[in-house]
């Protein structure tokens, strides 16, 4: 089983949850876990995230994102630890590719709008481009920087934020999405 003491602040100043195209979002958490499943001895982490969307000439919307996160105290199980690959943490990578104890991960997106879907069905359609940097390590000098440009189209619907595009990494690594939901955000 696990037992565990859990904080979490969240400050959401955007004017909307998903296609924002002003403020900023700040999260942290931090848990420390009593029991774990194959801990030896209790260990906790703390992870931390910036969003900030900005309007641009027009209609057009610049947005940052930063992230981290750190194990402490004690050796975290593999379950435990930190990630990145998959949408959003670095696109052109596997889902969990990386794993490690600690994580950087930053983001600069560009978002011009290239349509409109019928009212009833949802806003407007997006072209957006996000290039993405982040390593997971156990020491800083261990860190090796992945990157991954995504290129695609997005849009709110009726049944949810949507997204079809693809992504490239700097090893040649390519993925193909199309996802609706909350895996979009």
């Amino acid at each position: 089983g696990e037992q565990t003491l859990r904080a979490r602040f969240d400050y959401d100043g955007r004017n909307a949850a998903y296609l924002s195209s002003r403020g900023v979002r700040l999260t942290s958490s931090a848990q420390w876990f009593l029991e774990a499943p194959n801990a030896p001895r209790r260990f906790g982490s703390a992870e931390a995230g910036l969003r900030a969307v900005t309007p641009l000439r027009g209609d057009q919307i610049a947005t940052l994102t930063l992230d981290g996160g750190s194990t402490f105290g004690g050796e975290a199980p593999t379950l435990y630890l930190f990630s990145l690959g998959g949408p959003s943490r670095l696109g052109a990578f596997p889902p969990n590719a990386f794993r490690g104890p600690r994580y950087l991960l930053g983001s600069l997106g560009y978002r011009i709008p290239v349509g409109r879907l019928p009212k009833l069905f949802g806003g407007h359609v997006y072209l957006e481009a996000v290039a993405e940097g982040g390593s997971v390590f156990d020491k800083a000098s261990r860190a090796r920087f992945k990157s991954s440009l995504t290129l695609g189209l997005t849009t709110d619907t009726l049944i949810g934020p949507l997204f079809a595009g693809g992504s490239v990494g700097d090893s040649g690594d390519v993925r193909v999405y199309f996802l609706i939901g909350r895996l979009v955000r």
